[in-house]
């Protein structure tokens, strides 16, 4: 893959200047948290090294663009979830606009729309009384056996299980009530019932805390796997799969939990409490295929309703359909795009992964088909392109995001501990704040890294 030029005109400026692998501060990854650690350590006039495996910055954030479409293509992080200030305020500094994304929800079941309303008061009922919950953690779905057995509720399995395991990347399964009531907690107090898209793309954030942390002396190693960091307090080696070394007095690791989990890097000596912190969360997967059609054909449809009045498609947003795969569809409104984005987590995404790219579409295009009650003909002819990225094999992430399982509340604050003020983690995976599984959660746990390592022994200017 070709790199992004802004990258290489970036690199050779950089290069130039790049005579030593000793630093103050090493950071593994370039996502998010490694990207906000290192714009926030160089503006302390640290020296910082950035070793990114990838030939592109920003991780999970995977932004594509097409010459002949307008928009960016997401085919990673899309939503800023809620009023969180640190998308908010790099937002601010990037000049990207954030377009507030429609919260309306169809529901497809049975050949017939139910209303959003319902379809989220059936979920909400739960979730409210999840919330007062105060017995010992439990999976989801065994909370859901046995509130399913207090309430008559139609659909309120499938309907919950969908949500959970779509918006969690989980397994209803396995996921924590303990974990779920803290993050709903924490998502309720950045309102996180607005959900928005940057106008230019997840990657345009990106980019402006690379910038930064460029014009202040930050240095950007790209196609850099690191396998093993030696250390001892105050002194850490970094050694790259081709054998080159980097020295420092710190290093911060952002990488996915996927990838923690594998033991693809390694210390010496060995951080067996990091491990079993790891091994005590659980990394989800998502199936994401975005079907680009020649015109929004479906702003022309119209479906039956469980009321009997029709359900004009022209102001869709997200409509979920729970027999199909993918169960989950939504437009790019507020924009108005012939992109269709679908989406399945968890149990259902572990389905479609066994697919191939164009068994994928194939499967896509006979769900929507019978969505949008239209001939897979039909919209074979109007499809002129088909975008994925398998973030399960992807060696560089190794699923999705990360989510606690039941039993495993305390692993995220485990993982973030520093060691010996040497050895520091960050990633949403490390977010202790309950905004895991998000970009702002990575940004922050990025941050409280950074300010961490600045405020250690030794470190300050």
């Amino acid at each position: 893959m070709r790199r992004p030029q802004f990258l290489q005109d970036r690199v050779i400026a950089a290069t130039k200047n790049e005579m030593t692998n000793e630093t103050d501060i090493l950071i593994v990854g370039a996502g998010a948290a490694g990207l906000a650690a290192a714009r926030e350590l160089s503006f302390s006039k640290l020296s910082v090294i950035v070793l990114e495996a990838r030939d592109r910055i920003g991780g999970r954030i995977n932004t594509h663009f097409e010459n002949e479409f307008a928009g960016p293509i997401e085919l990673g992080a899309e939503f800023v979830h809620g009023k969180a200030p640190e998308i908010l305020k790099l937002a601010e500094r990037t000049r990207v606009t954030l377009l507030d994304v429609p919260n309306v929800h169809w529901y497809f079941h049975n050949a017939v729309l139910s209303k959003s309303n319902e379809f989220w008061s059936n979920i909400e009922e739960a979730m409210d009384e999840l919330a007062d919950y105060k017995g010992p953690d439990e999976s989801f779905e065994e909370f859901l056996d046995s509130y399913i057995r207090r309430h008559d509720i139609p659909d309120a399995r499938s309907m919950a299980t969908l949500y959970v395991e779509g918006f969690h990347a989980a397994h209803a399964d396995r996921i924590s009530v303990k974990g779920l009531i803290k993050t709903n907690r924490a998502a309720a107090e950045i309102h996180d019932e607005q959900q928005f898209r940057p106008s230019s793309g997840y990657v345009t954030l990106a980019r402006k805390l690379y910038d930064e942390a460029v014009e202040q002396g930050a240095s950007f190693r790209f196609e850099t796997v690191v396998r093993e960091i030696a250390w001892s307090a105050g002194a850490v080696t970094a050694t790259t799969t081709g054998g080159e070394q980097f020295k420092a007095r710190r290093v911060l690791v952002t990488l996915p939990l996927g990838v923690l989990q594998s033991g693809d890097l390694t210390f010496a000596p060995r951080l067996k409490g990091k491990e079993e912190a790891a091994q005590h969360l659980a990394m989800g997967q998502v199936v994401k295929v975005l079907l680009r059609f020649r015109e929004p054909f479906w702003e022309d449809l119209s479906l039956p309703t469980d009321d009997g009045k029709p359900g004009y498609l022209k102001d869709l947003a997200f409509i979920h359909a729970p027999d199909e795969l993918p169960p989950t569809w939504w437009t790019q409104l507020p924009v108005r795009s012939p992109l269709l984005v679908g989406w399945a987590g968890g149990t259902r995404a572990e389905k479609l992964l066994t697919l191939s790219p164009d068994a994928l579409r194939d499967q896509s295009l006979e769900g929507l088909s019978r969505v949008f009650a239209t001939s897979r003909k039909f919209l074979e002819d109007l499809l002129v392109d088909t975008f994925t990225h398998n973030w399960t094999k992807d060696p560089f992430s190794l699923g999705a995001y990360s989510y606690i399982p039941a039993g495993g509340l305390d692993a995220q604050a485990e993982l973030f501990e520093p060691i010996e003020n040497t050895i520091y983690f960050a990633g949403e995976a490390a977010n202790t704040a309950g905004h895991h599984g998000t970009v702002h959660g990575a940004i922050h746990s990025g941050l409280r890294a950074a300010q961490m390592i600045q405020c250690s022994p030794g470190m300050q200017q």
